[in-house]
């Protein structure tokens, strides 16, 4: 059950009191029982503290998910693993960058590792289909053993042991996550039911009259020259020397002595002039932020931070995830967002270019009173989040420029990347 004292105090204390109704009748399902809940929303709230955020920048969207289906989707919610989310399309400039950027040239082959690609592996066969002369390999802790679809789409995965790893709906909305994991074990039951049916560990897929499909070993049926799949974490697998590394939405989950014994190890498996990227995103590489690292004589060396400019006003909660007080990633973000904020001409700009592309598009545009609304729950799911990647890309396109020049002032060397990120140089960092 919800503690209202919990929520008043967070309000109080990050947001001066000025969350709107609806944002907090969001809230008034979280389940503030859980401790990594409780946690996990005060952390969230102090990061967007320190990048200057109020509360007119959170919509009642974000309540909503905050209240629904935050707690469904933290390593709390599935025995302590890291959910293996993925997202067609979701990396998709983040693959523009790797076949042609200022660090490695325009590279028609080379070796990359796509660690922690999720299941089924969306995002690596997006890389796949958009590097062809590559070698790709995809791995991640939680590759499946099954793997069990229904005739929705919605999916689940199972280890050899046959005990559930992770479900998810077919649409990544609000409201299919909420259907499916409103009772967690009745949904494991229902999916070992579907498995049970088939009767087979035969590998390969499986499919039912009903519309039910069954894949035994199934990141075999994903595979094909030049692209394999492997099960294992940072450190866990053995690999040939590689081009590039992406390592997305991983790192929010662990801690700064984790971060330094991985980034050991990609070095150990870079070869020297290649690249590793280690942030994160959300769909169709919306509210991005990454590092870049090059391997130089023999030595990992940070490059360069970029992010995309909806993290000012983000659509969701991505640029605020993090599971450890000192996220990285999420502290320099907040610095350079606040830096942005804080100058008011820059933020004038925003504002106006962002709701007005907000009220056009309808997409949680801003009400009469002053604050963020919702979404039509008739717009398709997947019409929502291109017409939130159209924003972002307005508003990168319209403020981008403007953007660099504001951080350039405040002492950052700053520019636009070939995707259309705003970058700062971490050899040039103020003080």
């Amino acid at each position: 059950m919800s503690e209202p004292a919990f929520v008043r105090r967070m309000n109080q204390e990050y947001f001066d009191g000025a969350l709107s109704p609806a944002f907090l009748g969001g809230l008034a399902s979280l389940p503030t029982e859980r401790e990594d809940v409780k946690v996990f929303i005060e952390r969230m709230f102090r990061f967007m503290d320190s990048a200057a955020m109020t509360a007119q920048d959170l919509s009642e969207l974000q309540g909503g998910i905050l209240g629904t289906l935050l707690a469904r989707i933290l390593p709390g919610a599935w025995g302590g693993r890291v959910p293996p989310i993925t997202l067609k399309g979701r990396h998709q400039k983040i693959d523009r960058f790797i076949a042609e950027n200022r660090f490695t040239g325009r590279r028609e082959s080379g070796r990359m590792l796509d660690l922690g690609c999720g299941f089924p592996p969306e995002t690596t066969l997006d890389s796949a289909d958009l590097l062809p002369g590559w070698t790709i390999h995809g791995s991640d802790p939680s590759m499946p053993a099954f793997m069990v679809e229904d005739p929705d789409g919605a999916y689940a995965t199972f280890d050899a042991r046959g005990q559930m790893i992770y479900c998810q709906p077919s649409i990544p909305t609000v409201e299919n996550w909420n259907e499916l994991l409103s009772d967690p074990e009745a949904a494991s039951r229902r999916f070992a039911a579907i498995q049970a049916g088939f009767g087979t560990r035969e590998p390969g897929l499986h499919e039912s009259d009903d519309g039910h499909r069954l894949r035994v070993d199934p990141k075999r049926s994903f595979e094909r020259p030049g692209l394999t799949f492997g099960l294992g974490g940072i450190g866990q697998i053995e690999i040939p020397p590689q081009d590039v590394i992406r390592c997305f939405n991983v790192m929010y989950y662990f801690d700064g002595a984790f971060r330094d014994m991985a980034l050991e190890w990609f070095a150990s498996i870079l070869r020297d002039g290649g690249i590793l990227l280690v942030g994160g995103d959300w769909a169709l590489t919306t509210e991005c932020r990454y590092f870049l690292y090059q391997k130089e004589d023999g030595a990992l060396h940070a490059r360069e931070f970029s992010f995309s400019l909806d993290n000012v006003v983000p659509m969701g909660l991505v640029p605020f995830f993090a599971l450890h007080d000192k996220d990285r990633g999420l502290t320099l973000m907040a610095r350079l967002v606040r830096t942005l904020r804080e100058d008011r001409d820059f933020l004038h700009r925003y504002y106006e270019t962002l709701d007005g592309l907000r009220g056009e598009h309808g997409i949680c545009p801003r009400g009469e009173d002053g604050y963020y609304g919702t979404l039509d729950q008739e717009m398709d799911p997947v019409e929502v989040w291109t017409r939130v990647a159209e924003i972002a890309e307005a508003v990168s396109d319209e403020l981008g420029g403007e953007a660099v020049r504001v951080l350039e002032r405040a002492g950052w060397e700053s520019h636009v990347n070939e995707i259309g990120m705003v970058t700062v140089a971490l050899d040039a960092e103020p003080t």
